[in-house]
């Protein structure tokens, strides 16, 4: 009420005298209206925050643990469509939720910018080849190592009567996927006597938001990478994780 008082009498005192006598009404309220924009911008670090929102650009993304029964399944979206899928799941899910999932959420033939098989285990790479074949998947990642498994051979057959690109990530190498920056963490060079740590590592970044997936890789691995200074906020490693959904900006 002070607060409200003490403006109104301001503002009496600023239209009932100027500094022209000349001035119009009109133009001592142009002014008035000015120079109160300016003492709240500077007095109380006050801006124009549309206009640097409208300069920052700032997008939304969502992380999406699907629940794929005892195995692993990732759907990373951002608002400008960009749909990256780290994982399928296990092959013996009869329902098959992982394609009842991207139907909902990318729609029923949608695209996928990137999808990534960190390693062949069956409960990683379920329903895989039926993902190439229903979904526009723009491109493919997988650690290079090859498997024995019917169903990887499957995903192979797949993989090559699609339109995807295919590469085999290793340690060091950087790639941005829409609004994501994708550092690569693990495979090395040379390759581990364990095939779990093998998998693809990622830390994905978005804005001031970054995360670590790290596919069935141990401790081991995992501990190395953080010793080595690339942190991230949220490691998603794990198996048989309920539904969960985070939001990011």
């Amino acid at each position: 009420m002070g607060l409200i008082i003490l403006f109104s009498f301001t503002i009496g005192l600023t239209l009932g005298r100027s500094e022209n006598p000349d001035y119009s009404i009109n133009e001592r309220i142009l002014q008035f209206k000015e120079e109160v924009t300016a003492f709240f911008q500077e007095e109380m670090g006050w801006s124009n925050e549309k206009k640097e929102l409208k300069e920052q650009e700032v997008q939304a993304g969502q992380f999406r643990f699907l629940d794929v029964g005892q195995g692993s399944a990732t759907l990373i979206q951002s608002e400008d469509g960009t749909n990256i899928l780290i994982d399928t799941g296990r092959y013996e899910d009869k329902d098959k939720k992982i394609l009842s999932y991207l139907d909902q959420y990318i729609g029923t033939g949608g695209k996928i910018d990137l999808l990534i098989f960190t390693h062949n285990d069956s409960d990683h790479i379920g329903y895989g080849d039926l993902i190439l074949q229903y979904y526009n998947v723009q491109e493919v990642w997988m650690n290079g190592y090859d498997s024995t498994s019917k169903i990887y051979e499957r995903i192979l057959d797949a993989l090559a009567q699609s339109n995807a690109q295919y590469a085999e990530p290793k340690s060091g190498e950087n790639h941005q996927i829409g609004p994501f920056l994708l550092e690569v963490l693990n495979p090395t060079v040379d390759p581990r006597s364990n095939p779990n740590d093998d998998s693809i590592v990622i830390k994905m970044t978005m804005g001031d938001f970054s995360a670590m997936l790290s596919g069935d890789a141990s401790s081991r691995v995992e501990e190395a990478i953080i010793d080595s200074g690339r942190r991230a906020e949220i490691d998603a490693s794990f198996d048989g994780a309920p539904w969960i959904q985070r939001e990011f900006k």
